[in-house]
């Protein structure tokens, strides 16, 4: 009886029969595909546009001589002024100051800053608002003339401006900014307007 088990071993062990695993009848893996998808690229984010200010006049305006319309100088310097005076009472932002000054505008510019603009105030602007604060403008004009001839239909002026922020006591909120302004200005309609401003 020892033989014959063990020639059942030992078939069992050299060739495959009933009974013994056989692995080629072992059903095949399952193969799974993954199809990768492409990432999504979020959009970009675009900061809500600051609401326009109220209309009114300014804490610090100062009182303009008349502007003439025929005379680039007339016009920078209005234009520079007027830009550079900001009321948190009024205004949401400095736009607000530029858009009072649309009058001595280009009309593209004045059609770009018709409309709120996205973005933030920025720090110094918050900073402002908190004191209850508006700014002062003065200009003075660098060249003798008072504007720079390029063409018959373009001219340039160069202003030092200097701008004071004040707390709503009226004291100084800080130490006064000063910088140069080119301001560019064109004829449109038969009077000057402002294209554009560099401030260095």
């Amino acid at each position: 009886m020892r033989l014959v088990r063990l020639a059942v071993v030992l078939l069992c062990g050299g060739t495959l029969v009933s009974g013994c695993a056989d692995r080629s009848a072992d059903p095949p893996e399952a193969t799974v595909t993954v199809t990768a998808k492409p990432s999504s690229t979020p959009p970009e984010y675009s900061p809500p546009p600051v609401p326009l200010g109220r209309k009114g006049t300014p804490r610090g305006a100062v009182k303009l001589p008349a502007v003439d319309l025929q005379s680039p100088a007339s016009v920078c310097n209005a234009y520079v002024l007027t830009s550079r005076t900001s009321d948190t009472r009024l205004d949401n932002s400095r736009n607000d100051a530029q858009r009072r000054a649309s009058q001595w505008l280009a009309a593209e510019l004045r059609m770009t800053i018709a409309t709120p603009i996205g973005g933030s105030p920025g720090a110094d602007w918050r900073q402002l608002k908190a004191h209850d604060g508006y700014t002062t403008a003065t200009a003075e004009f660098v060249d003798d003339e008072g504007s720079l001839p390029s063409s018959a239909t373009e001219r340039s002026c160069v202003l030092l401006t200097t701008v004071t922020r004040h707390q709503a006591n009226g004291a100084a909120l800080g130490p006064p900014e000063q910088f140069m302004i080119t301001v560019t200005v064109v004829r449109e309609t038969g009077v000057w307007k402002v294209q554009k401003e560099m401030v260095e």
